[in-house]
């Protein structure tokens, strides 16, 4: 006869334990009742299951946590019906009493996620009723804890079960991508009860980034292993009020695609969650590991362009796909695709049941290795590409790759010939974004920076497609083109908009002579580690034509072709950038679908709807990530020193000698409320001391076009950290001579001038060169007369600090940097870190940035 189990939750030092029997028991959990003996042999030791599957988690060593069926009030049910209730509670003593003694019982947990889509006031009769079962309960089994399981809305109501459920053992929250967060969320909502985490996964489908026709785009089973190790690790392991938790899902499953969730597909091949898994519950991984992917794995090219991420096809178009995988046990790999309908945006919730989709059949034209040829369907609509691996041992991995499939507004620009090599040029800023993971989210600083050709809608094209094609990565855009700066007075703002931002990739275009053109990718170079990518000029009706007989025409037009075709290719490879020949294919484009510039061109010069297209498709294809590119010297100029590996504190102080212009502090990990702080020196100098650390932001606009009001603002004495007023005292009819007072907001009254000469103000914080004014440039474009008073801003921003002081770092799949100083000179330098207490701050490495060109080098 069996016997039957007492499970008990004790305090435990500042936490809680459970005891089972009178032992210590951690719970090693999995949510449902499939691939049991392969859940007992990774080390896992419990089920969260209903009361059918008792005598078979007994046989194999497990326990159970039991789902008590409760009515959910989004699918009818009423709490405040007493005979509905009076029934339930019926349905339940009867549950309770007839598997109380069973020895495989852990515990009661009434419903999961009854919460969702309820009022407060529904809630309140809820929690009422949950409370008055859990008493319920214990009078009829003492030995066992009850909870209640609560969704990803847990944040906002673990107030209210504190409220109307004291009688709550415990509480069951299902967490997926907030599991990175969930210790920290539910110390700020006062919860000081005990919890299991009743179910984590994969970020759930309604966190994950979306494709541009709005469907979520999942991660492959990599990147889900991934972030199992880091939610556990986080929210689980070592946790003092965490009794264990219940991985989701430990078989195959069907939510809004057939392998979110599934830590098995349907064939039984475990995927890599379960190798990881089973490296944290027992400490050792499998004898033979499951398939890796690597990142983007899904590569796919077509008559219509490449992809690496979700794509807009046309139908019946040709797809030539292949999945980057690899084994780390040299298993032989065998390979599999289908396509499926997209069913992702199916509204159910909370594990309401939703119906599978088969693949489509006749849809692969040919399959060999890692390669497969497929052919769209002709009916357009939402669709979804799934490649499989296995390696003959039980094991697989597994991607997909939202596809919609609708007849194009537009042609497709024809593939380039010879694209080998495209992307050559911005292989560290194309790297990071294609191995950002879940659990690893690289930032990246993108610039789109030029004209206004610059400023055109293709920019949020070029936007949208990186952040479906990278959904991991931390991505920050911005475009400061300034609409009719050619390059002689672009090379004037560049302080102030490209080198505090400091970005990862510059996208360039801009029209004007080459000296001064070649002047702005100079000082970019000297002054950051950006990548560039530049875009020669599209055409326009004077290059589209045959060449013309008026020899002034003509010198244009050859002087055009030259610099389109000869200088910028040379200039971009004096300076190692990437070039993007948008000019010719634009051409070929046009000619071949008998369109004209006009066609394509709003008022002869700017991109209509179908230039935008052109643009961002010729432009896009640069941005694809290559490992097989040859690396160049791009990849020293940014170095991370390892605290521990390359540099230490020693004696509560930390020193390095380092090369460049730019030094951050990438911040550790520790207690949620750590701190630390060091004084930072550069060269012996506090940072605010130094006066190139410190930043001038772009003027605010003249009075009646975007432009800044002054190209460029310089200084000649230390600056102060604050804001800045030019006021307009009175201009002449023209605009061509203003003049002006300055104050700054600590400085104070600063002097007044006349822009037609040299401007130093009296502390000599700042001053403006007669060329940088752009009153009468605006005049001669609008003719609208500035107004008395007008003023232009600015500010003066530390790019520094003084003191580090460790940042509460929360979220461990992103890094926390604080620059240190940012504006030195390109040269060497000694970074020395003063810790104030005996314990340093937490920081894990010190990052350096090293341009190109240093400071004291000249172009050859």
């Amino acid at each position: 006869m069996l016997t039957g189990s007492t499970v008990s939750i004790v305090r435990q030092g500042d936490g809680y334990a459970v005891r089972r029997n009178g032992q210590p028991y951690f719970v090693r959990g999995a949510v449902g009742a499939v691939h049991l003996e392969e859940l007992a042999a990774a080390g896992g030791n419990s089920i969260r299951a209903s009361v059918k599957e008792l005598d078979r988690a007994q046989a194999l060593g497990l326990s159970v946590l039991i789902d008590l069926p409760f009515g959910k009030q989004r699918r009818g049910f009423n709490y405040e019906d007493p005979a509905a209730v009076n029934l339930q509670r019926d349905a339940l003593r009867t549950i309770v009493e007839q598997h109380k003694n069973h020895p495989a019982l852990l515990a009661w947990a009434l419903g999961n996620e009854l919460e969702i889509g309820t009022t407060a006031e529904q809630r309140v009769a809820l929690w009422r009723e949950i409370d008055a079962v859990a008493r319920m309960i214990h009078g009829l089994d003492p030995d066992h804890p009850v909870i209640t399981v609560v969704g990803g809305q847990y944040k906002a109501m673990l107030h209210e079960l504190n409220q109307y459920c004291p009688r709550l053992d415990a509480v069951g929250l299902n967490s997926y991508a907030d599991m990175l967060t969930l210790p920290e969320d539910i110390r700020r909502e006062g919860w000081t009860r005990p919890y299991w985490v009743t179910e984590f996964g994969p970020r759930g489908h309604w966190q994950a980034p979306r494709t541009a026709w709005n469907l979520p785009i999942g991660d492959s089973s990599t990147e889900k292993a991934e972030f199992y190790r880091q939610a556990y690790e986080h929210a689980v392991q070592g946790r003092p009020q965490c009794l264990g938790s219940y991985v989701f899902h430990w078989a195959q499953h069907h939510e809004k695609t057939h392998t979110w969730y599934g830590m098995f597909l349907a064939d039984g091949s475990r995927t890599e969650a379960v190798d990881v898994m089973t490296f944290l519950w027992s400490g050792r991984w499998p004898v033979n590991r499951s398939p890796r992917l690597g990142p983007a794995p899904i590569h796919i090219n077509s008559e219509n362009g490449a992809a690496q991420g979700p794509a807009i096809l046309p139908p019946g178009a040709v797809l030539d796909c292949h999945l980057d995988a690899t084994d780390p046990d040299g298993d032989g790999l065998q390979y599999s695709w289908d396509l499926r309908l997209d069913v992702s945006g199916d509204p159910r919730v909370g594990g309401d049941r939703e119906e599978p989709t088969p693949p489509i059949e006749g849809l692969v034209l040919g399959a060999v290795g890692n390669r497969a040829m497929f052919r769209l369907p002709e009916r357009e609509g939402n669709y979804r590409l799934f490649a499989y691996v296995r390696d003959g041992r039980g094991n697989a991995a597994t991607a997909n790759l939202p596809l919609r499939v609708e007849q194009r507004a537009f042609p497709a620009i024809a593939p380039d010939q010879d694209a080998s090599r495209f992307g050559a040029g911005i292989q560290r800023t194309m790297t990071l974004l294609a191995t950002s993971t879940p659990g690893r989210r690289n930032a990246v600083r993108i610039l789109f920076y030029g004209q206004s050709l610059s400023k055109q809608e293709w920019t949020g094209m070029i936007a949208g497609q990186l952040r479906a094609r990278f959904p991991n990565a931390d991505i920050t855009f911005a475009n400061r083109a300034i609409g009719g700066y050619a390059s002689n007075l672009l090379k004037r703002t560049l302080a102030h908009d490209v080198f505090a931002f400091y970005p990862d990739l510059i996208i360039f275009h801009d029209f004007g002579g080459e000296p001064d053109y070649e002047y702005a990718i100079e000082q970019i170079r000297r002054n950051t580690t950006a990548e560039i990518l530049i875009q020669n000029d599209r055409p326009d009706s004077l290059t589209f034509e045959p060449p013309p007989t008026d020899p002034q025409k003509l010198r244009g037009y050859n002087w055009m072709n030259r610099h389109n075709i000869e200088w910028l290719p040379a200039l971009a490879a004096r300076y190692d950038c990437e070039i993007a020949d948008v000019r010719g294919p634009f051409l070929e484009y046009l000619r071949a679908h008998d369109l004209k510039p006009a066609d394509v061109l709003n008022d002869g010069a700017h991109f209509n709807f179908q230039g935008d297209y052109l643009i961002a498709e010729l432009t896009g294809r640069h941005l694809r990530y290559d490992p097989s590119l040859p690396g160049s010297s791009r990849e020293k100029l940014v170095r991370t020193y390892e605290i521990g590996r390359d540099v230490r504190w020693v004696s509560g102080k930390l020193e390095l000698e380092f090369e460049g212009n730019r030094i951050d502090a990438i911040a550790g990990w520790a207690a949620p409320y750590y701190g630390g702080e060091a004084d930072v020196r550069i060269d012996g100098q506090r940072p605010s001391d130094r006066r190139e650390l410190y930043h001038i932001t772009r003027p605010s606009d003249t009075f009646s076009v975007d432009w800044p009001g002054v190209n460029q603002i310089g200084a000649e004495r230390q600056l102060l950290i604050e804001d800045w007023t030019l006021k307009v005292l009175d201009v002449n009819a023209d605009e061509s001579q203003l003049h002006f007072e300055v104050a700054g907001s600590r400085t104070g009254p600063d002097g007044s001038g006349v822009s037609t000469e040299r401007f130093v103000s009296r502390s000599g914080r700042v001053v403006i060169e007669p060329e940088d004014w752009t009153f009468a440039r605006s005049f001669g474009l609008r003719h609208e007369t500035t107004p008395a008073g007008f003023e232009v801003t600015w500010s003066v921003l530390p790019m520094f600090v003084d003191v580090y002081r460790a940042p509460r770092v929360e979220d461990r799949t992103r890094e926390q940097a604080t620059t240190l100083a940012l504006g030195l000179a390109g040269t060497k330098h000694k970074l020395e870190l003063i810790a104030r207490s005996p314990n340093p701050p937490m920081i894990r490495a010190i990052r350096v940035y090293r341009p190109p060109i240093a400071s004291s080098e000249t172009v050859k």
